[in-house]
Formats: structure tokens, sequence, C-alpha cells
């Protein structure tokens, strides 16, 4: 078995992946071993896949996602670790709902950022607001990222291994200057961690939000990737054409984008019901 995991990690150092995604997949594929409690790779059955994928969704309760996250990490180690991708060819992918997240209005989003007191993490939120980023790139962003001349963020080595730029707004900037004055900083990252050298650690500003979402008293959900998905919709209300806000966001598909369109109110509102086209009696000239 050990040869079997030691080809499925060569594989995925062969395709670059992140320090992390290597974790995460070695993580799923001692789990699912686990469960099987087979010693020999041989002995491992499409039976087994399905058995375990049943276990994740009723006896775990994880969600579809969760689980298609697995099987996906399953059809690459059965493929790459084992040469048997035939065993798990015929395992269909969970089906996932298709669940809106909450926009926050402009007040909405005023109302939050007052509640998150420390500087630190209200400056980083602004920052995933103000361009776009997800709350990784956001705490890796470095000094040296931010072009003022040019008025753009460098964002290196994103999702997917992709570099890109994103607009820096002036009022963001003034932002972060305040933040740099008082807080002081210890470079080379704009929002350094508790260690020294090391970004500021996601599960920080998730916290912070969890706490502000509660304080802001706004009936509403909300992690940090929220003021991503506020930044795409309320960029799209404002007149930013689609393309552009695809390469801002660095989507690799224009249909990932276009899911914003379904967020934002001003195409929603401004679209026409049958209704108007009909001639109508009023109330007064119906009999009660």
């Amino acid at each position: 078995m050990q040869d079997s995991i030691t080809r499925f990690n060569e594989y995925l150092q062969l395709k670059n992946c992140t320090p992390g995604t290597i974790y995460r997949y070695n993580r799923d594929v001692r789990h699912f071993l686990e469960y099987c409690g087979v010693e020999a790779s041989s002995l491992l059955s499409a039976h087994h896949i399905r058995n375990y994928l049943l276990f994740l969704l009723n006896d775990e309760m994880l969600s579809p996602s969760t689980c298609k996250c697995a099987l996906a990490t399953l059809r690459t180690f059965f493929k790459a670790g084992l040469g048997r991708p035939e065993l798990v060819a015929g395992i269909p992918w969970p089906r996932l709902p298709q669940v809106l997240p909450d926009i926050w209005s402009s007040d909405e989003l005023e109302q939050l950022f007052a509640a998150v007191s420390d500087l630190r993490f209200r400056t980083l939120l602004l920052t995933c607001y103000a361009t776009g980023l997800r709350i990784s790139e956001a705490c890796h962003l470095q000094v040296s990222d931010i072009d003022r001349a040019r008025g753009v963020l460098h964002v290196h080595q994103g999702k997917g291994k992709k570099d890109r730029f994103t607009p820096l707004s002036p009022r963001l900037l003034k932002h972060l200057e305040d933040y740099w004055r008082i807080v002081r900083p210890v470079r080379p990252y704009v929002f350094p961690g508790i260690r020294s050298g090391r970004p500021m650690a996601n599960k920080l500003p998730e916290a912070a939000m969890i706490e502000a979402v509660a304080q802001s008293g706004v009936p509403k959900r909300a992690t940090p990737h929220t003021m991503r998905h506020c930044y795409a919709t309320h960029s799209l209300e404002n007149g930013m054409d689609i393309h552009t806000l695809q390469q801002i966001l660095g989507h690799a598909s224009l249909t990932t984008t276009q899911r914003y369109l379904h967020l934002s109110l001003k195409h929603i509102s401004q679209a026409r019901s049958p209704l108007e086209l009909l001639n109508l009696p009023t109330a007064s000239e119906s009999r009660p």
C-alpha cells in the first residue's frame, strides 16, 4: 500500500500542487484507507468506494460538496496511485444544491465594518471588499505588491497558481496608509501573523467576522469570502463589464463569473414583467 501512496504523492508533486493541496489529498486518502481497513491495495474495490461515500453522507453527515471533494481525491488516487481508474469511473458525482450567497448592501456593510473593532481585521476585510481578493490572497499580500504609481495590487500565485492585478482604489490606499501608521506591521506582509515572517492565518479574520456579524444586527450570513461576492455583485451593478470582472477575480472560465449576474439586483429589478403588457380593468371598474 505504501508504494501506491508514494506514487500518488509523486504524481501530485509533478503536477506542482501546493503543499496545502497535497496535505488535504493525503488526509482524505488516509481516512479512506482507515475506513476500509485493508492491508493490500489489490483488495480495494468499487464496493469500498461506494460504502465510504455513503458513510460520509449518512453517518458523518458531511455536505455533498465535501463528499464531492473526497470523490475527486479518490479518483486521483485510484488513477495515479493504484493504476485502477475503472473502479471509480462508475461512481456518480454528488449533485450540489444551488445556493446563492447573501449579498450585503452598502448600508449593511457600513454596519458590519463598524462592528469590527480590531483595526487589523477591519482593514483586511475592507481590502477584500475593495479588491475582490480571496481571504488567503489578502493575508499573503506583501508591501511590495502595492503599486501606487499604476493604482493596482499585484496578486502573486493566487488560486490555480496564477498571477493577476486588481484595482487599488484611492480610498483603500488611504485606509492602508492609516493602518500602517498606527499598527506598524512587520514586513514583508501587510497583515503579518503571530510568527515572525509569516502571514496572518485565515482563521483569525474568520473569527473576527463571526463576531462582527453578530454585533452588526444585520440578519444575514457572512464569511470573509462574502466580501468577494459583494465586490463582484456591486461592481456589476455599478457598470463594470463582466469580462473585466473575470480578469480581476482571476476566474479561468467566464461561466464562473456569470453567476454574479444572478445576484445583481440591478439586472433583476430592471427586468420587465409580462403583466405590464396586459390591459386590465382598474379596481374601481371591478365588481365586489
